[in-house]
């Protein structure tokens, strides 16, 4: 099966195109910002919680992070754990602690998945499981904290999982209601994903959301054929719309092209919103087309300000919290300066 972990669990929920065993996933890019800084921070985790060691300079999210872990910590906290899982026998195994990715080369066994959770600990016949987020959407670990209950439970021999999803933020710390699982319960989980484990062979795409979670979409062929349909004509023509870059001029043409392709895809999505009644559409598979909605906690700093003027905060006290943050605008074509003609 190809490349699924614990982790892949909410795109194995959407589509099992991605894991058939024939699909060749294309080389991963260099990790943007958003990635570094959480892989960062879910690494200073780790060290902090199985060897005590603070890192420094990881910026607010990675201080509330600790914050939270200092007040929630237990006895027996175990930072990166990895587990193996055979979804035929449903048997799991731990096969080490904080050993990075490659799971193979660290005794993964063929028709094994394999998973790192964030921390774990067992009390009795309950093992609780921590999944931490750094995102502003960490919805979709949802499915993901399910999964690793499950595994958990089962190489541990426990009856009973207790899971919890926290996400770190650069205001502050947010973590969701814990979710409790019975024996039952993780036996329903380990029978659902067997299930869809069992189809991932000879399945085709299936288009949604979850595509923004996969990294196969550049070499998909329902994306390729909807970012195709997208094109203008001139854009199927060599060198044009792919992966392979053959100039600096064709560089810019590929990335003027996506921000079509992306404004496309955005009118396209306005124009099924508004399409959707208020009371959503039934669909032939009995599912429903509705709006979703999820809360999001902003920052209102006019009422920051006032409150702390109220408190006796100055100007220059005020002035002292804020900070300038040199962000990546993304790339962009520079005109190239004209020339200035001398006055005769």
């Amino acid at each position: 099966m190809a490349d699924f972990t614990i982790s892949s669990a909410s795109t194995l929920m959407a589509c099992r195109y991605p894991f058939r065993a024939d699909v060749a996933w294309p080389p991963e890019g260099e990790p943007d910002e958003a990635c570094s800084k959480g892989a960062a921070i879910h690494a200073a985790i780790a060290r902090y919680v199985n060897a005590g060691e603070e890192a420094l300079g990881l910026g607010p999210a990675w201080d509330h992070a600790l914050a939270w872990i200092k007040a929630n910590w237990r006895r027996g906290w175990v930072g990166e754990p990895a587990y193996a899982w055979d979804h035929a026998t449903d048997e799991a195994r731990l096969i080490g602690v904080d050993i990075g990715r490659d799971y193979t080369a660290n005794g993964r066994r063929p028709g094994e998945i394999a998973g790192t959770l964030d921390v774990c600990y067992v009390d009795g016949s309950t093992v609780y499981v921590y999944e931490f987020g750094t995102g502003y959407d960490v919805s979709h670990k949802a499915e993901q904290l399910r999964l690793q209950c499950l595994v958990a439970a089962r190489a541990h021999g426990c009856s009973r999982a207790v899971g919890q999803l926290v996400r770190f933020a650069d205001d502050g710390a947010y973590p969701s209601p814990p979710v409790e699982y019975d024996e039952f319960e993780l036996m329903a989980i380990a029978g659902e994903f067997a299930d869809l484990l069992s189809e991932v062979e000879g399945s085709e795409p299936v288009p949604g959301e979850h595509c923004s979670l996969c990294n196969l979409a550049p070499v998909c062929p329902a994306a390729t054929s909807i970012v195709q349909a997208l094109l203008p004509a001139e854009g199927l023509v060599r060198p044009g719309w792919g992966l392979v870059i053959a100039s600096p001029d064709h560089a810019a043409w590929l990335l003027a092209h996506a921000r079509l392709v992306a404004a496309a895809a955005e009118a396209v999505k306005d124009a099924v919103k508004a399409y959707v009644p208020k009371a959503g559409l039934s669909l032939s598979d009995g599912s429903m087309l509705v709006e979703g909605h999820r809360n999001m906690v902003r920052v209102d700093h006019a009422r920051v300000e006032s409150l702390a003027r109220s408190l006796g905060a100055t100007d220059a006290q005020l002035d002292a919290c804020s900070r300038s943050v040199v962000e990546s605008a993304g790339l962009k074509v520079k005109k190239a300066a004209k020339a200035k003609r001398k006055a005769t």
